[in-house]
């Protein structure tokens, strides 16, 4: 008697596998399709390959494959039902079908051979989810966006009011909604999907049944960026999840056009590049943080890499982290590690990919010529060796200073509907309160600055908000001054709050008030959307010798300033203390922006001395 259900046959050879050809059929009719085994390496067959979100696993659809019956995900029934032909069968390899997911070992296999079942496809269609109302807005604002921003000046920072004078709807018109809602689809957050993307000799975006252009998704993202109207950058009326899932989806975007653009120019990146890129990215599976990423990098066929879903992510995320160590420029990886873990067992100096890092990277910044920004130990080497069992890492540095005060830790989460330019405004004036009573008895700066430039350079990290520009100008202490007096402004209304926000200075009691509110606001932009980018998940501190900085979230009083050698920036160490240890240890809090030593002038310290720091 046959089986009802269908049943795998084994791959013959590691470099095997299969393909589904699915058959012509109209809306209504069932799925049907057959399953065929192919070599990899003598493939005569011309096929697509499919890259779409799994969706919830649980939400099953019967299609038929090979005369019986096999469940499949949601999400992937309703990308085969609309990308079928009705009068043709369409050879396709899709991962959910074309690789038994319950075997083990043939997903091992299977995963090393991703990059060339997706280099060897005819082509890639991205299937982005359902056509609903939502992207057809989207898209209408996209032909607005790209038809006024084409040959716009690049240094125009367009402000809400403004939106009219340009053409586009208000920040709480519904296409702006529809925009935020499309970015926040899965499939742009989707680790696997950044291999599948790059490597696509030719790359079809649908959505629904409509075929779009990943190029008109690309300009309308990175200019809206570009010109102060970003996702972080304007009112979003969405609560603050659908927020967060479109600026996780605009960072997807970018990264996809960096994996894409290395590709096409033969150049495999580090390893440490793409899982900086991808941190917010996400994963069914954490160990496919690392092997998502594999076939891209320069590491690809690294021996002591293998395949393994057997392996605990945490043991994987270890020792990728003391490769890099000892094979890269292994400063790097450490301005990644330290923070809060999800995984148990994970030495400080390792990075758990698992975690989103609310605050932006520090270390790597680079201006447009790739130059670093920073270089707080100046021109010095990074030196590291592991001891004992390998789970304590030495590196030469020397501990500097002292964290005295800290501040509450910036977060642009709300319990608010909507995400607006006003709930934004108050949290960044209640934070750069806190940090003036901070340095309220400071009467000096120890650079010999004065204290008023120490402190608006610090609360930006000394930089702009565009990553290609570097040291901020003192021009931005204007607009910093003209933030504090639209503070006031605010501070000193008596009106409702519903008449703040876009539409504040309209009801302001004069013209002239109004006019001279408007100017101020627009004059304080540029600070302000450098303060979007560097305050996210950082807290203002003071040390003991009186340096301002931008710590971790997680830093706290009583935690050590110390410049690393080979290190951009200083790290934030904590002693741990043990009473059986020999040696002093410290866990690594994370990265730090310490005000006037950034440029190496703490190895000119009194008492500077390079000793081994070891990080457990």
């Amino acid at each position: 008697m046959a089986e009802k259900y269908y049943s795998y046959q084994p791959l013959d050879e590691p470099t095997d596998a299969r393909l589904l050809e699915l058959e012509a059929g109209k809306d209504g009719e069932p799925i049907v399709c057959t399953l065929i085994h192919v070599s990899l390496q003598n493939l005569f067959h011309s096929y697509s390959a499919l890259s779409y979100t799994w969706g919830d696993a649980r939400d099953r659809r019967e299609i038929i494959c090979n005369g019986k019956k096999l469940f499949v995900t949601a999400n992937l029934h309703s990308s085969l039902r609309r990308i079928r032909h009705q009068d043709k069968s369409y050879m396709l390899w899709t991962d959910a079908v074309c690789i038994n997911q319950s075997d083990i070992t043939e997903r091992e296999s299977q995963v090393r051979n991703m990059k060339k079942i997706y280099q060897q496809a005819s082509e890639v269609i991205a299937d982005v989810g359902d056509w609903t109302e939502e992207p057809q807005l989207a898209f209408v604002l996209a032909s607005k966006v790209i038809g006024v921003f084409q040959d716009l000046d690049s240094s125009i920072i367009i402000s809400e009011s403004d939106f009219e004078k340009y053409g586009l709807p208000p920040s709480y018109h519904k296409e702006w909604k529809a925009w935020t809602s499309f970015l926040g689809r899965s499939w742009f957050r989707r680790i696997w999907v950044i291999q599948e993307f790059a490597l696509a000799s030719n790359v079809r975006m649908l959505c629904g049944d409509t075929f779009f252009t990943w190029e008109a998704l690309f300009f309308t993202m990175s200019q809206l960026i570009h010109h102060g109207m970003g996702e972080n950058q304007r009112s979003i009326f969405d609560g603050y999840e659908e927020t967060m899932a479109a600026s996780r989806g605009c960072l997807g975007i970018i990264n996809l056009a960096r994996a894409r653009q290395a590709v096409e120019e033969n150049k495999p990146r580090k390893l440490l590049t793409l899982l900086q890129n991808s941190r917010s990215c996400e994963a069914s599976d954490a160990r496919d943080k690392i092997y998502a990423l594999l076939g891209l990098s320069e590491v690809a066929n690294e021996p002591s890499i293998q395949i393994s879903y057997s392996e605990p992510a945490s043991h994987l995320f270890e020792s990728v982290t003391r490769l890099l160590i000892l094979t890269d420029n292994g400063i790097e990886i450490l301005y990644e590690a330290g923070g809060y873990k999800k995984l148990q067992d994970l030495p400080s100096w390792t990075p758990d990919w698992t975690c989103r890092k609310e605050e932006s990277q520090l270390g790597d910044l680079r201006n447009s010529d790739d130059d670093l920004i920073y270089h707080a130990s100046g021109s010095s080497s990074f030196k590291a060796r592991f001891m004992g069992d390998r789970k304590n890492l030495a590196v030469t540095g020397c501990i500097v200073d002292e964290i005295q005060t800290v501040g509450t830790a910036f977060f642009r989460n709300t319990e608010d509907s909507y995400v607006t330019d006003e709930i934004i405004w108050d949290k960044m004036r209640a934070f750069e309160k806190e940090a003036s009573g901070l340095t309220s008895n400071a009467t000096s700066y120890p650079s010999g600055e004065s204290l008023f430039d120490a402190y608006w350079r610090t609360l930006i990290g000394n930089k702009t908000h565009h990553e290609a520009e570097a040291e901020a100008l003192a021009e931005y202490g204007e607009f910093f001054a003209a933030l504090l007096r639209v503070q006031q402004i605010y501070e000193e209304s008596e009106r409702l709050p519903q008449s703040r926000g876009p539409f504040f200075a309209s009801s302001l009691a004069s013209e002239n008030e109004a006019q001279e509110f408007k100017r101020l606001e627009d004059k304080s932009r540029p600070y302000r959307l450098s303060q979007q980018v560097m305050l996210p998940g950082r807290r203002f501190c003071m040390t003991k010798k009186g340096y301002f900085g931008m710590l971790t979230q997680n830093a706290e009083k009583g935690d050590y300033i110390c410049i690393v050698m080979g290190s951009t920036v200083p790290l934030i160490v904590r002693e741990i203390e043990v009473a059986q240890l020999l040696l002093t240890t410290y866990s690594l809090v994370g990265e730090g922006y310490i005000h006037g030593i950034m440029n190496g002038e703490a190895l000119t310290m009194e008492g500077f001395e390079v000793t081994d720091i070891i990080l457990q």
